[in-house]
């Protein structure tokens, strides 16, 4: 997406941002359905997570006629008296979705049993309501251990079927507070939460047991993000209670958003909206963010905030987990266990078979939990063994020690392997251990032998220019000596020359002593 504003001087700024997903005003509601990604957020509450899709922006960007269809429309659940009735072409997210949930419910395994329940409150003025039951006031914002923050004696009602769903929505669109201002005459004045609680329980047909699951999927319409004075709204404390709200979920996802090592401060607990979003932003939670804004030039400032903000939730990382009663989860795990073991076990009678041990010759009963094997039904000896042909004798009580004898050696036969199994873990932990070991010696060498040939290679520079300076010194001195020969025989008093010859062999003589060293010293 890009943006072009007015800069400095009347020049053209331009700014672009990336998402995952831009909707242009053309695009249908049903297109914006199938495109958005929550069909992803609404599979995974069917199978237990809990996800979230809210909408951000000004107000008259579209916020509502994403999340819910045409204002117009909403609320009249009494007029419609089918379900085909629902579908309507200006459906939202809310109506959409909760069709596709049924749509899904229904084509789950038998083995699978949903039960839907629904709830619908607001936030206003920093006070959270019931948009249910309208006589109950204002609520308190609880917490506890399993549920996090929830809102205290929220009306829950058990929804059966899809119309159940919508009369949930419908009564909550009829309940909501709205409010007249500059901006738009009947503007949301509240934060709005639907929370569709999807709870399943799935059997599983191998042992007959059953597991529970509690999915929850939650839609929220946040009130306008605009300035307090671009509304002139009449109620200033109601705009600014909006923008408490609106701020502090701003830097909530700020810190969220910032990629650093150290630990953020994420303040939470600052206003009753960050506190129920608590899981949605940074939690256990998948969500969604609708950045909704406007192409008016007007209001630049609010889409560019709009598109920040959005930029910013695109860093937070939440890490979804299924929702489970912590005792089923341990049970479950349990049974994995359990099954493991039991294949191992499964495995070793087999190795012990394939071995040809002395169990080849009767078919040994399975082992108890504890490891030890049954004991053995022995038939008396007056009487006749059960299958056994008539013209056979029974066994003899010889014959029971000999069987006796061979499952014993099964018995130690399968100790032993099961020991020397846990034995080779062992090993192979210990022999893991010492190759990494042996890689940061080598390592630890190579840095070693690195830093040696650093120091020895200066000497050696030292030696190989020296060996040059003597070798030059050596002819100058020849040089000099001829000159010194041709004064000599020339103008035997130049002394100059010869001052300077020896000063020559001095120098070379010093030359000759640091070359010594320097061999020393290699």
């Amino acid at each position: 997406m890009q943006v072009v504003s007015a800069g400095a001087g009347g020049r053209e700024l331009v700014r672009n941002f990336q998402f995952d997903l831009c909707a242009s005003e053309d695009m249908s509601q049903d297109d914006f359905f199938n495109l958005s990604g929550i069909t992803t957020l609404l599979d995974s509450a069917l199978e237990g997570y809990l996800a979230t899709v809210f909408a951000y922006g000004q107000t008259g960007s579209g916020k509502t006629y994403s999340m819910s269809g045409l204002e117009e429309k909403l609320g009249l659940s009494k007029e419609r008296t089918t379900s085909q009735d629902f579908d309507d072409p200006s459906d939202g997210l809310i109506p959409r979705s909760i069709r596709y949930l049924f749509q899904s419910v229904a084509n789950k395994s038998p083995d699978t049993t949903f039960s839907m329940k629904a709830s619908y409150c607001e936030i206003y003025n920093e006070q959270a309501y019931d948009l249910l039951n309208a006589a109950s006031g204002a609520l308190n914002v609880r917490w506890n251990d399993r549920n996090g923050f929830y809102v205290q004696n929220l009306l829950v009602v058990q929804c059966d079927s899809m119309d159940d769903v919508m009369a949930v929505v419908d009564e909550g669109h009829r309940n909501r507070r709205v409010g007249s201002h500059e901006m738009n005459k009947d503007s949301s004045r509240s934060h709005s939460i639907l929370t569709i609680s999807l709870d399943q329980e799935v059997l599983d047909p191998n042992d007959g047991h059953s597991v529970v699951k509690y999915g929850k999927m939650s839609f929220v319409d946040l009130a306008g993000s605009e300035r307090l004075r671009d509304t002139k709204s009449a109620n200033a404390d109601e705009t600014s209670s909006i923008n408490k709200s609106l701020l502090t979920l701003g830097k909530v996802i700020a810190a969220l958003g910032t990629k650093s090592n150290t630990q953020v401060f994420v303040p939470y607990r600052d206003s009753k909206l960050t506190k129920l979003l608590m899981d949605s932003l940074g939690g256990n939670s998948l969500t969604l963010m609708i950045a909704c804004v406007s192409p008016s030039p007007v209001v630049i400032e609010d889409t560019l905030s709009t598109l920040n903000y959005a930029t910013r939730a695109k860093n937070i990382q939440n890490k979804p987990t299924v929702q489970m009663d912590p005792k089923e989860s341990l049970i479950l795990g349990l049974r994995k266990e359990n099954q493991v073991l039991r294949t191992e076990n499964a495995f070793l009678k087999q190795q012990l078979r394939s071995a040809g041990k002395p169990t080849d010759m009767l078919r040994s009963p399975s082992l108890t939990s504890d490891g030890m094997k049954p004991p053995m039904r022995i038939a008396p000896l007056s009487g006749r063994v059960p299958n056994m042909p008539e013209h056979e004798a029974p066994p003899s009580a010889a014959d029971f020690d000999s069987l006796n004898g061979v499952m014993s050696a099964y018995q130690s036969q399968l100790i032993f392997l099961q020991q020397e199994n846990a034995q080779l873990h062992a090993n192979q932990g210990y022999s893991e251990h010492r190759l990494k070991s042996l890689m940061c010696e080598l390592q630890e060498n190579e840095l070693l032998q690195n830093a040696v040939d650093r120091r020895a290679q200066p000497p050696a520079v030292d030696v190989r220019r020296t060996n040059d300076a003597m070798d030059k010194l050596k002819a100058e001195n020849d040089r000099l000596k001829e000159q010194v020969q041709h004064h000599r025989d020339k103008s035997p008093t130049d002394f100059d020359i010869l001052d300077q010859v020896r000063q020559m062999n001095v120098r070379v003589e010093q030359l000759q002593k640091r070359e010594q060293e320097l061999m020393m010293a290699l």
